[in-house]
């Protein structure tokens, strides 16, 4: 087995332990994303003793900076111990930005990973689903949300959403193979819709809600608009339909009632601007960013630094307003600017499929105005695949005029 090969396996083990990093923990040492981080590190150290590395993109300058801004923040932080602490996070998430961009070489590599992280994905559905049958019976009808220990209800539903465009471009994409490995690799695709649509419901998040629906109406409409994908959409809608009409018939529809109602008010609640408080916070967060416009209050401190207004610490649950108080003004147009030269190269690529890599995007960008995603593993991650799969079809170049003819004497 070549050394790349093993490379590629770490990484994939790092990514499909992503969404349900939180499951299992051995005290003292820490989550298993943590430790299949560690031993991808170790492999990329082992990797790169006898392989020239693969050179980084310019678009790494400004993640660089931002992580140089983020360390010198620490001189005038508020809260030291959560910079510390999210510094640390920081650093470790560059790493791993850093190995994933060495092995994202080719299309194969890419739909490895991305399967990977599907399969994580399945997995975390799987414990939710476990989840509600312990208190389907007991206590589900008074507590209206499955909540798993170690998660995030909305952080469940983010990253579950966060896998829909990647299996919708690996379905819309995938060469026609009529043999049961072709087939098999479809349904995996397609039986994630039904999967993560079921655990958001789960949870009932209405911010991951939101990322889960942006992210595949893009998709789906790029897949209308390419003649070659039309076939698939249809069957992609009679899939689903299929999934509903089960689910209606035989799943526990009734015990969900109050997640449904609680769903359906997402677009009342964004009307009303009732978002669990959040508004509050944010709008206490402002004349942070207002009064500290260049240094801001420093890394990881913006709870802290609305303690003395709401007498506890509530986090920012918006990664736009939460950077540009902790960071000032250059920590957000460092962060920023790196995602949007990822955007640019998107834009530029001569991918066919580079509108389900804009998918991805767009739900990461949603999902960073209503969560804690500073050091979000997925949110990183997809930053650097959709860079490293732009840079697999570079732009093409205008052929350059030619020259003028010298006028006659």
């Amino acid at each position: 087995m070549k050394k790349s090969q093993i490379l590629l396996g770490a990484v994939c083990l790092f990514i499909f332990a992503i969404p349900w990093q939180n499951a299992i923990s051995i005290p003292g040492i820490g989550t298993f994303a943590r430790i299949s981080g560690f031993l991808m590190v170790l492999v990329y150290g082992w990797y790169l003793a006898s392989t020239p590395q693969r050179r980084f993109p310019w678009e790494f300058v400004p993640m660089f900076g931002f992580v140089a801004w983020y360390t010198l923040s620490g001189l005038w932080a508020v809260d030291t111990t959560a910079y510390a602490g999210r510094l640390s996070g920081l650093l470790q998430l560059i790493a791993a930005v850093l190995v994933v961009w060495q092995v994202v070489t080719s299309e194969k590599a890419l739909r490895t990973i991305y399967r990977a992280y599907i399969a994580g994905a399945y997995l975390l559905s799987f414990i939710a689903i476990k989840e509600f049958k312990k208190v389907q019976a007991a206590e589900l009808l008074r507590a209206q949300r499955v909540t798993i220990e170690g998660f995030n209800a909305n952080g469940i539903a983010i990253m579950l959403a966060l896998g829909l465009p990647m299996a919708l471009y690996l379905y819309a994409s995938a060469e026609e193979r009529p043999d049961w490995k072709g087939r098999l690799g479809q349904l995996f695709n397609l039986g994630y819709i039904p999967m993560a649509a079921l655990g958001i419901l789960l949870v009932a998040s209405r911010g991951g809600l939101l990322v889960a629906l942006i992210g595949s109406f893009v998709c789906f409409v790029a897949m209308l608009r390419k003649p070659e994908c039309r076939p698939r959409a249809g069957t992609l809608l009679g899939f689903i339909a299929v999934a509903l009409a089960l689910f209606i018939t035989f799943g526990p529809s009734k015990a969900l009632v109050r997640n449904v109602e609680r769903l359906a008010s997402t677009g009342q609640s964004l009307k009303k601007q009732d978002l669990n408080h959040r508004q509050n916070i944010w709008k206490d967060g402002m004349p942070l960013i207002i009064e500290n416009p260049i240094l801001g209050v420093g890394g990881a401190s913006f709870a802290e630094a609305l303690r003395p207004a709401h007498g506890h610490k509530f986090p920012a649950h918006n990664v736009y307003i939460s950077t540009a108080a902790d960071l000032g003004i250059p920590g957000f147009a460092l962060y920023f600017g790196f995602v949007g030269l990822i955007v640019r190269a998107v834009f530029r690529s001569a991918s066919k499929f580079k509108v389900f890599d804009l998918a991805l995007l767009t739900g990461v960008l949603v999902a960073l105005a209503t969560a804690n995603l500073e050091v979000g593993k997925q949110v990183w991650m997809i930053y650097v695949l959709t860079l490293a799969h732009a840079k697999l079809y570079p732009s093409i170049r205008r052929e350059s005029a030619p020259a003028a003819l010298p006028s006659p004497a």
